[in-house]
């Protein structure tokens, strides 16, 4: 297999933003301007159709197996927090085990304890709720039941430093 020149080697931070639709050789085309092993940060910017989120984790698949090094996800679809937990259950199954830290949106405390449970590994995560109801300090209740963390509330965010597991969890 004849090796591939890429124009760019050493982008560390990668921003890709889907207006529409994802092209059948989006992602394609992208490994062969870049060499995506060397991404530490993805920012995935969604603006497509809530009916395409199969044609979305495809592609996201196809990007987390070339880019194996990142270890912040930023991952922004502004409908999420308009539908069900369906999206944020596909989404938290396929991020990789080497990401650290992840910000993503949310719509309700049953998806921050989606993206807790699924995606136990993180150091550290951030929920972008649009809802200004949202019951953030129940889940930061919930959660320092069940590890060590620090916090901060910020408009619309809720950065949240994860520490050590506790042992004896309540249920």
């Amino acid at each position: 297999m004849p090796s591939i020149t890429r124009l760019f080697h050493q982008v560390s931070d990668l921003d890709i933003q889907i207006d529409n639709t994802w092209s059948i050789d989006c992602v394609h085309l992208v490994s062969t301007l870049i060499d995506l092993s060397q991404i530490r940060k993805l920012k995935l910017l969604d603006k497509f159709d809530p009916d395409s989120s199969q044609i979305m984790t495809t592609n996201y698949l196809k990007i987390f197996e070339q880019a194996y090094n990142v270890r912040s996800l930023i991952i922004i679809i502004h409908w999420l927090a308009k539908t069900d937990t369906k999206i944020t259950n596909q989404l938290c199954s396929i991020i990789p085990s080497h990401i650290e830290h992840l910000t993503i949106d949310v719509r309700s405390m049953k998806d921050m304890k989606i993206v807790l449970e699924r995606v136990d590994h993180l150091s550290s995560v951030t929920f972008r709720f649009y809802d200004s109801k949202s019951t953030w300090q129940t889940i930061i209740e919930w959660i320092s039941d069940r590890r060590d963390l620090t916090y901060c509330k910020e408009s619309g965010e809720l950065h949240i430093w994860l520490g050590m597991k506790k042992t004896n969890m309540p249920k």
